[in-house]
């Protein structure tokens, strides 16, 4: 029974690594000669390959409303991991694709070039990864509270943060590769550090004179200890500057 799928897939994995765009018209093709069960079981294994699929077979595919926004998610995600584990540089479409579980085909629905989900991967992080952080830190942005910015600088500078690579914010992890990428990616990293002196500056004691100041100040001191840190791992300076930054934001608090 399972003969003349297996020859559809193996005809079909052919055309792909071939790079054959018609891959579509050649599965309508293959289908013809089959009949509604073997339709069926195709298109259930091609949808669980996230695998692009013709418009006249969706009407019987068992997606859900949200799929192709939760496989863009899962794409975002394991790229965000992967450029924060191995830099953009060092990370290919089809690694980026194992990680999240899927083949490559899927790849071009969701995004054109790996520079556009770097962009979504920076952007993702403030409302994602970053908001789960700042939930365990107990950091509320909009409480308008000292203590707020207190919490998210002890946060921030902390050991924790420095170990978890693959949770670490862009602004240290992507610091490099910033520099070389598009408008897209610097816009989302732009996002990222206007949203943590945005959130100084809410919570600052200060006052408005002094406050913005003062928030981009302690932004950069956060994120520049943090980056050097990063780069330094082996070093006793690298851990010495992630400490003194810490110390010194203490201070703040204190005066």
């Amino acid at each position: 029974m399972l003969l003349p799928v297996l020859r559809v897939f193996g005809r079909l994995g052919i055309a792909i690594n071939q790079g054959k765009s018609g891959h579509i018209n050649f599965l309508l093709n293959e289908l013809d000669g089959l009949n509604c069960s073997f339709h069926n079981m195709i298109k259930n294994i091609l949808w669980l390959c996230d695998i692009p699929l013709p418009i006249q077979m969706e009407g019987l595919l068992p997606y859900s409303k949200n799929h192709k926004s939760q496989v863009h998610a899962r794409i975002v995600e394991a790229a965000r991991q992967l450029f924060n584990r191995h830099g953009f540089d060092n990370v290919t479409i089809d690694q980026l694709m194992a990680e999240a579980g899927l083949t490559r085909g899927g790849f071009y629905a969701h995004f054109d070039s790996k520079a556009d989900v770097f962009a979504a991967a920076t952007a993702s992080f403030l409302h994602g990864q970053g908001a789960i952080w700042r939930e365990q830190a107990g950091v509320d942005p909009t409480a308008g509270q000292v203590e707020m910015a207190k919490r998210m600088v002890a946060s921030y500078l902390s050991r924790e943060h420095l170990d978890q690579i693959e949770n670490q914010c862009p602004m240290i992890a992507y610091a490099t590769d910033v520099s070389r990428a598009g408008p897209k990616v610097q816009a989302g990293y732009r996002e990222l550090l206007e949203g943590m002196v945005q959130l100084f500056e809410h919570n600052l004691g200060s006052d408005d004179a002094q406050r913005s100041e003062d928030a981009m100040a302690l932004t950069a001191m956060c994120v520049g200890a943090m980056t050097i840190a990063r780069a330094l791992p082996e070093m006793a300076i690298g851990e010495e500057i992630r400490q003194s930054a810490l110390n010194k934001a203490n201070q703040l608090w204190v005066a």
